[in-house]
């Protein structure tokens, strides 16, 4: 297999500690000791400095777990940045809006798109206490799921 251009979209990232950040980060470090090139999407953080393999997008604190910055949609930049540097395929870590994004920006420029469970979103609504969100979780995984298999 020859190397290849591969963008992980993740809410999540080092230096935050979570399992998320610390699977994808470690995703990163493999892909990049096998000749890939890797580049990120995740939302900005006070202290970020500027990165050639980072695009970084607006994000807002996630209710409950402020350490975490729930990325916003980022389609247009997304547009921008994989029409400039077009990925060979988009890893996306997490559903939310950045990612779902990720994945609707993937599909309309033709380019392969694949994702991971990581959370249990439906167990941490529960967790939260907001059992009632539990079947909309659901359904919005489910839809978010759907769109990948629509992608190229």
């Amino acid at each position: 297999m020859s190397a290849g251009h591969i963008a992980l979209v993740t809410e999540t990232y080092p230096p935050e500690i979570n399992g998320v950040a610390l699977t994808i980060a470690r995703l990163a470090s493999g892909l990049r000791a096998r000749g890939h090139t890797v580049s990120l999407v995740r939302p900005r953080r006070r202290g970020d400095t500027a990165d050639a393999q980072t695009t970084f997008t607006a994000g807002l604190p996630l209710p409950g777990y402020r350490a975490v910055r729930c990325g916003l949609p980022a389609g247009g930049a997304l547009r921008v940045t994989w029409r400039e540097r077009r990925p060979d395929v988009i890893y996306v870590a997490t559903e939310g809006p950045l990612g779902l994004s990720a994945v609707r920006t993937a599909n309309a420029l033709g380019l392969s798109v694949v994702s991971g469970f990581h959370t249990n979103f439906h167990r941490y609504v529960e967790h939260y206490g907001a059992r009632w969100l539990r079947r909309p979780v659901m359904a919005y995984l489910r839809r978010f799921r759907t769109r990948l298999t629509n992608s190229s």
